[in-house]
């Protein structure tokens, strides 16, 4: 195993949710996902090892995720609303 481990609970965020915030740092690094009884463990590959900042990586990562977790909760909790506003926009528009 790495000494560079970052651990998610898929309980409380989407696997999904994670591997496209990871996707947003591969310029930094490449990961191995393991799914570890409900636990994801991620190895974090580093592309450049010198100026490599492990701590630094993990924390705008375990942010990112939280940010991405939350847009996608509210996304869908404001789905209908959004697309009741959308048919009520073409509905009054002018459709000559």
């Amino acid at each position: 195993m790495t000494d560079y481990l970052i651990q998610v609970d898929v309980s409380l965020f989407d696997a999904e949710v994670v591997k496209q915030v990871l996707y947003k740092f591969a310029d930094q690094a490449s990961f191995n996902l393991k799914d570890n009884q409900g636990i994801l463990d991620i190895e974090v590959i580093p592309k450049d090892p010198v100026v490599f900042d492990f701590n630094q990586l993990k924390s705008v990562i375990l942010d990112e995720i939280i940010d991405q977790d939350l847009r996608k909760t509210i996304s869908q909790e404001t789905n209908d609303l959004r697309n009741l506003i959308i048919a009520k926009a073409f509905a009054s528009a002018d459709l000559q």
